[in-house]
């Protein structure tokens, strides 16, 4: 090792130490209790120097930086272990020696750096030694598994060399050419994992007796004792002989009357038996010096060494009791103390019994059995444990999460490990990609680049290392990607073009039960019948075994029947079918004992889970025994056939027996109940279709947590978020695909109504739907001790606000919503929630602050998932903002209410409260010493991902209740559910009566759940009065008169009974001294206009941002010039429009309505472009009625420059979509829909057909005629067109433009002129429609000779894959095929007439696929035009004539019955190749197709692997290919 690759130590100087142990973290609660300024984080660390502290803590850091180093530097050399196992090259051990020799100078160095930074850490902060410890713990066991897997991989390789040198001859040994091997004999060759030259060392001799003393006794028994050729003995003698054996013979020359020279130079120097003991002996001898006997891998090398060395030593003659006398007490010493104990137990208990074996042969056995347990132990927690980094086991890669899967009856249920245990250090990572158990830059999700991005982004992840909780800028990981030389991993690069999907690393599933097909017969599962006890109560039940579960199950039946008490309980995580929702509950453990029904004397005590059944099915029972008894399924006399009880994996070993049967079809064994029987068919005709219960179960694990710093998020992305999702208000759904419920959001609804519940007060309660991925949560209470601690010592001077927030958390506990939490129960998982506190100024309230307290269930330790990470957030069930506010627009009379504390009405699962743990010191208002309290939340929090959807969808069920309950309030139930938004109810009625009743009604339906409906708001003075008499709380606040009420955020006039736009805060933001492009955006994203009120107003300050987003300036850049003007015209536009409005109800007086027409206006210019829709309502008797209805504006794209005719299309396509959706949305809906544009060449696109124009326009005239019809559109002038206000961004403060706006054209009154009578509105073409048709192309064919009617040159030279040629040359083939088929048909029908010719066609055939046997006709097709046109003169006489001067002269070339030019070879003898193989086509190495067809075999065929080898290989299994080792390398 250099002096640069050598570690540098450092001395680490003394430290005084504490006199006392640290304490844990109450020290430092208590110490922020006593009011210290600054608490150490450990006591012990406390009388350090401050100078002093700060020079360690600089050494520390600098050692941690480099043992991070390090450690990526060990794990990217064990991926390469990995790769090596999993791909071992030809020079295997050369590989394996020099990965050995880099892996253990790594872990010296790790050693070395693990050390100091401990003796560090427990001079400065001993707290952290423990988590520091299990990482440690983590790398050695890392290292341990990749030593053990490079030395299975050398002994691996040295078996399959013995096995090919001294293998038996074979028929194909017959074409060996003895110059070649007189060639190979006569250059002395070495084993390549052999580097001691052609002179024997002297001290290694012994060592190279025994290898070829072993070699000689495998050689005499396979091949010199065999009847085979000499010549043929004496190759193989060569071949089996390596270093200097082989050397001793290799000026022997090769013949046949030199072989037993041969042998008996080797039997003269390698023949002496007294070397090969000196060598066993040795090598026993070196176990007496043996360490870490105590880790499984060592003590198998141990016993491996002693047991082979022993036996071979007997076998050259030395007797074993001799061996044990010098031998045992050297071996037990090396053992640690717990083995020499019982080896020395049970040995003298042998002794006793009359054992005569001697102590040498005890201890082999007993290390024997110690080596199966240990190896029983790994297989059970590699089978149920995730992969490790350094795991080899290939198995593993096998195991799949289950998915879901619909099925009519038959399922499969799957029960993951409950009682797994993980080792320490051993870190369960949650992946940012697919949030499984694994490092992220190790994913193998098929994710894209902005898949990848999207969700680092939305985890809040580092883009450079991928860890969690901070920001690139401030990440010090030293990541280079390995294909742009980047800071970041390989899958974040821009680069990296493909993303080959691979199956990620998941959690092992196991099987219980499998789905049984019972439609012909059933398959026969391990059933039997056996005596369950419980006390002085027992039953006779029915069992299944079943090897896959890893616990035991009886049903609630059973313990009903038994009335047996639970001994314990412990919390799980169930699982649905597809294991996509998980519910955690508590599972009952009850201790019963089964007893034989053939043998009373066979009791086994078991420990059950309770769960509700096992299997609704009933399975077959068995009719044949084949003579095998008892027959544990025969036990039953007119029992119940259900299964109720289910035995795992934990009993099976307890009552299994060695017999084993396989019999005809079935397998049998035998048992302590009897004999079971599996597998068949057995034909049963009463068995109904199965349906199993389905259920996965898993004990979540506790990963350990650490301290984060919370990151807050950037306000100015949330302005551009509502800014731009404002924009795509009424033209795109919020749930786009709602009708379109997918396969999990259908689970989730189905997984709320099985858990949820209604309580005995009429509160519902409900399960949090929690993700597979619940082992990977972290417990957070580090991190919320820490974030508390900040939180206080941040508000240490301000005692007003933790007053406030004292009190709210005291009114918080005191109704109910919190309860203190009981202590945490070991093993069983728990979480914490930080809490954030939102203060508010208020005058309401007497401290003039009020808070709102949100727990953050988003809060991650280190690499741990939050809880928001393993909660599923549900579909959203909100309904559209403009659906429910046109709903509110329908009722003369309106009615809003505001549930009161919405999410905190309904319970959790008491399950699953202890995830909704926090702390609070309680009444630290009054005491500031008082001490910290354990909560967890008994309701629905805020701060939780999947709140809203648990909400929503409760609410939902209530009414659904409500509604079945009473069919009076079905149709308000049906209409609350449609148009409710969160925790905001809206309803009305055209009468006073109808609308009382109403309320009366919704306070009734709420209330059943316990959901108070106590805000209230109303545009009547009588409802106003009616509501504190039907509501009976008093404190019910009802509002009417207000002239700034809210109503889903739109300002609400209630006096005046109109809707408009709040704009006071967008004003006090642009009343700024400054005028910038932030505040430009930050007034706009005050402004919130669903229905477009102040469009042409907000669409001039959507232009300006536009424009200062294309110059580039910066966001607290000064505006100026015309800039500046439009920034200061926009702000008085607004000043001036704050007052305008548009009646709430689009129905005033009580006129029948007989007609309702929907009329909505389209226009654009180069800036904006958009629509304005408005309702008139036609009375049956005076005049009618125009209302505004809504508007939507858009600015142009600036990407691409469009002509002012694409734009008007652009307004009339938005026009549509508008009108589409709002007028479903009014009740009752228009009967007409009438559109009109200004823009002559859109009518005219839209009266032709859109096969005449070009993409761009023919997408969109298609989308707007899908919704519309040519006859609807109408040509307005540009004055009658209301739109034109909005594209031109006029102001709507004068009179004639605000009444032209609210109101529509004058002719929209039924006394106005009817824009039909335009002569525009007849249809005819215009000039300007004929710039979007597409050109029509004259074309003219020209017919080819014959023979070149099918040239494969163009074919190869515009294609890149070998299949895609044949499939093309296939369907040529076959169109000329029907060609020529045709023109004889017309041939013969002059002479056969139609109906000859009509019968003599071909049966219809599928044109769009091709069948195999069309593919290879074609591929051999290709292959003969390929040597046609490349060896003609060699095709043309069909090799009759080859001269010599050709290139295929060598190969002895012929031709076929197949008419393909082949080769000879020396293989035409042998009788176990293929006809392809013995004679391979020849093709030439300068033809692009024969490139083409060996890439497609190294991609088909090697699966991109095997190098040049592997795939000429492949290739010469059916071709031969001129200077094919050359193509392939330059492929």
């Amino acid at each position: 090792m250099s002096n640069e690759e050598k570690p540098k130590h450092i001395a680490i100087p003394e430290m005084e130490e504490p006199d006392e142990d640290p304490g844990n973290s109450q020290a430092e609660i208590d110490a922020h209790q006593c009011g210290s300024s600054r608490a150490s984080a450990t006591p012990g660390a406390s009388r350090v120097h401050w100078k002093t502290r700060q020079k360690y803590e600089k050494i520390l850091e600098d050692q941690i930086a480099r043992r991070t180093l390090v450690r990526n530097s060990l794990e990217d050399r064990v991926d390469r272990i990995k790769l090596l196992c999993e791909n071992p090259p030809e020079n295997i051990r050369r590989h394996a020696k020099l990965h050995a020799t880099m892996l253990e100078r790594s872990e010296s160095e790790l050693r070395t750096l693990d050390t100091e930074i401990a003796d560090l850490m427990r001079k400065l902060n001993p707290s952290d030694l423990v988590e520091d410890y299990d990482r440690v713990i983590f790398f050695e066991e890392m290292v341990i598994g990749a030593q053990s897997d490079l030395e299975d991989l050398q002994k691996a390789s040295l078996a399959d060399r013995s096995e090919h040198s001294v293998g038996g001859a074979s028929a194909d040994d017959q074409c060996i050419q003895p110059d070649a091997d007189d060639q190979r004999a006569s250059t002395p060759q070495m084993d390549p994992g052999d580097q001691r030259g052609p002179e024997t060392n002297v001290s290694s001799l012994p060592m190279i007796v025994k290898v070829v003393q072993e070699k000689s006794r495998l050689f005499e028994s396979y091949v010199n004792s065999k009847d085979i050729p000499v010549i043929q003995k004496f190759a193989k003698l060569k071949e089996s002989l390596i270093g200097p054996a082989r050397q001793e013979i290799a000026h022997i020359s090769f013949c046949v009357s030199q072989y037993e020279i041969a042998l008996k130079r080797i039997h003269d120097v390698y023949g002496d038996e007294q070397d090969a003991e000196q060598q066993h002996v040795k090598e026993i001898s070196g176990l007496f010096n043996a360490k870490d006997l105590h880790r499984p891998d060592k003590l198998r090398h141990f016993h491996s060494t002693l047991s082979q060395n022993v036996l071979a030593l007997v076998a050259l003659g030395k007797r074993i009791d001799g061996l044990s006398t010098f031998l045992v007490h050297n071996l037990i010493r090396v053992l640690p103390r717990s083995l020499q104990l019982q080896f020395l137990d049970i040995y003298e208990d042998l002794r006793k019994s009359g054992d005569s074996r001697c102590e040498l042969e005890v201890l082999i056995d007993f290390l024997e059995r110690q080596v199966k347990i240990h190896r029983k132990i790994a297989d059970s927690s590699t089978r149920y444990r995730s992969p490790t980094p350094y795991s080899s086991n290939d198995s593993q890669s096998n195991y799949k999460p289950a998915r879901f899967e619909h099925q009519s009856a038959n399922f499969s249920s799957t029960v993951i490990n409950t009682s797994r245990t993980v080792p320490a250090g051993r870190h369960m990572y949650s992946c940012v990609f697919c949030e499984a158990s694994h490092l992220s830059r190790n994913c193998k999700a098929p994710l894209t680049l902005e898949e990848r991005k999207e969700k680092v982004s939305s985890k809040r992840a580092c883009f450079r290392c991928l860890r969690l909780n901070h920001s690139a800028v401030n990440c010090k990981a030293n990541v280079r990607c390995s294909i742009c030389s980047h800071k970041h991993y390989p899958l974040m690069c821009p680069k990296q073009d493909k993303v080959s999907p691979s199956v990620s690393q998941c959690d092992v599933t196991t099987t219980i039960l499998s789905s049984v097909d019972a439609l012909e017969g059933s398959t026969l599962l391990p059933t039997g019948f056996v005596w369950a006890h419980f006390g002085n109560r027992k039953k006779k039940v029915r069992i299944l075994l079943d090897t896959c579960s890893h616990r035991s199950y009886v049903s609630k039946r059973t313990i009903s029947d038994l009335a047996a008490k639970p001994t314990d309980s412990t919390l799980l995580s169930l699982g649905s079918i597809g294991g996509n929702v998980s519910d955690v509950q508590r599972f009952q453990i009850y201790e019963l004992s089964l007893q034989s029904c053939f043998s009373p004397q066979v009791v086994i005590p078991v420990r059950c889970l309770e769960i509700a059944e096992i299997s609704k099915s009933v399975l077959p029972l068995v009719k044949q025994t084949y003579g095998l008894t008892p027959s544990a399924d025969l036990g039953g006399d007119g029992e119940d056939l259900s299964i109720e009880i289910l035995l795992g994996a934990d009993i099976l070993p307890k009552i299994e027996k060695e017999q084993k049967r396989l019999l005809d079809g079935l397998s049998a064994f035998n048992t302590q109940f009897g004999w079971f029987f599996y597998g068949g068919v057995v034909k049963e005709s009463d068995t109904r279709p199965p349906s199993l219960c389905a259920f996965s179960l898993i004990q979540p694990w506790r990963p350990e947590e650490s301290r984060v710093s919370p990151v807050e998020e950037e306000p100015l992305t949330k302005d551009i978020d509502f800014l731009w999702n404002s924009e795509t208000l009424g033209i795109e759904s919020p749930n786009e695909n709602q009708n379109e419920i997918d396969e999990l959001d259908e689970e989730l609804i189905k997984h709320h109504r099985r858990t949820t519940r209604k309580l005995a007060d009429g509160r519902f309660s409900v399960s949090l739907p929690f993700r597979n991925n619940l082992e990977t949560l972290g417990d957070n209470e580090s991190l919320t001790r820490s974030r508390l601690i900040r939180l206080l010592n941040s508000l240490a001077n301000d005692q007003d606000t933790i007053g406030t927030i004292d009190k709210e958390i005291s009114e918080y506990i005191s109704n109910g919503y919190a309860e203190p939490a009981p202590p945490r129960i070991d093993g069983e998982p728990a979480h914490y929630l930080p809490i954030q506190a939102i203060v508010k100024s208020s005058p309401e309230y007497p401290t003039g602050k009020k808070s709102r307290i949100v727990k953050d269930a988003s809060a991650r330790s280190a690499d741990r998932a939050s809880l928001n990470d393993v909660l599923h957030q549900g579909p959203s069930l909100l309904p559209d903002i403009l659906k429910v506010l046109i709903h509110v627009r329908r009722f003369k009379y309106a009615v809003a209410a505001d549930v009161e504390k919405a999410f905190l009405q309904i319970k959790v699962n008491p399950d699953h409260r202890t995830f909704l743990r926090f702390l609070w010191p309680l009444g630290i208002s009054t005491n500031p010493r008082a001490r910290w309290q354990e909560f967890w939340n008994t309701s629905l929090d805020f701060g939780l991902v999947c709140s809203p959807f648990l909400f929503c969808q409760t609410i939902k069920l209530l009414l659904e209740s409500q509604a079945a309950e009473d069919t009076q309030k079905s149709a308000l139930a049906n209409e609350v559910i449609d148009s409710y938004y969160m925790d905001d109810v809206f309803s009305g009625g055209d009468s006073l009566n109808e609308a009382s009743h109403k309320i009366k009604l919704l306070f009734e339906m709420f209330y059943a759940g316990k959901f108070r409906l106590r805000k209230w708001s109303t545009n009547s003075s009588a409802l106003a009065d009616i509501i504190p008499l039907t509501v009976p709380f008093p404190d019910v606040n009802v509002t009417c008169e207000k002239t700034d009420a809210k109503l889903l955020g739109v300002k609400w006039n209630q006096r005046e009974d109109s809707l408009g736009v709040f704009t006071k805060k967008a004003l006090v933001e642009m009343k700024s001294d400054r005028a910038s492009k932030r505040i430009l955006l930050k007034a706009l994203a005050q402004l919130f206009d669903p229905l477009g009120i102040m469009s042409p107003s907000t669409v001039s300050a959507k232009i300006l941002l536009q424009k200062l987003w294309k110059k580039a300036r910066d966001w607290d850049e000064d505006l100026e010039g015309d800039d500046l003007d439009d920034f200061v015209r926009f702000r008085e536009c607004i000043e001036r429009s704050s007052s305008l409005s548009v009646p709430r109800p689009l129905k005033t007086d009580d006129r029948n309505l007989a007609v309702r027409e929907l009329h909505t206006f389209s226009d654009a210019s180069l800036s904006a472009y958009g629509c304005v829709c408005y309702v008139r309502d036609i009375f049956s008797s005076g005049p009618a009625k125009v209302s505004f209805l809504m508007s939507k504006a858009r600015v142009s794209p600036l990407k691409s420059k469009q002509t002012i005719h694409r734009l008007e299309l652009q307004g009339a396509v938005v026009a549509a979509r508008i009108a589409l959706r709002v007028g479903n949305y009014l009740i009752p809906q228009p009967e007409r829909k009438l559109y009109y544009t200004d823009n002559a060449a859109c009518l005219g696109w839209l009266r032709d057909s859109n096969a005449k124009w070009k993409t761009f326009v023919a997408n969109r005239t298609r989308e707007i005629l899908s919704s519309s019809r040519p006859s609807d559109w109408s040509y307005v002038k540009s004055s009658d067109n209301p739109a034109d206000i909005l594209s031109r961004a006029m102001d709507i403060n004068e009179e004639a433009t605000k009444l032209m706006w609210l109101k529509g054209p004058p002719w929209l009154e039924p006394f106005g002129k009817d824009p039909s009578l335009h002569p525009l509105n007849t249809p005819r073409a215009t000039t300007e429609t004929d710039a979007e048709r597409i050109e029509e192309i004259c074309m003219m064919t020209v017919s080819a000779p014959q023979e070149h009617l099918f040239d494969e040159l163009s074919l190869i030279s515009r294609t890149n894959s070998w299949p895609k040629i044949v499939r093309i040359w296939a369907f040529t083939r076959r169109v000329a095929q029907k060609f020529c088929q045709t023109r004889v048909r017309l041939d013969q029908q002059g002479s056969l007439g139609q109906t000859a010719m009509n019968s003599g066609r071909d049966p219809p055939i599928n044109l769009l696929t091709i069948s195999t046997e069309e593919f290879v006709l074609s591929r051999d097709d290709l292959i003969r035009r390929i040597q046609q046109r490349r060896f003609p003169i060699e095709y043309s006489s069909e090799c009759q004539s080859v001269p010599k001067t050709s290139s295929l002269f060598k190969y002895s070339p012929f031709f076929s019955e197949d008419r393909f030019i082949r080769s000879r070879t020396r293989l035409e003898r042998a009788e176990s190749f293929t006809y392809d193989e013995i004679y391979p086509i020849l093709l030439p190495s300068d033809e692009p197709a024969v490139k083409l067809l060996i890439l497609n075999i190294h991609a088909r065929e090697c699966l991109h692997s095997g190098g040049i080898v592997g795939t000429l290989h492949n290739l010469r299994r059916r071709y031969l290919v001129l200077k094919a080792r050359r193509l392939t390398k330059t492929s």
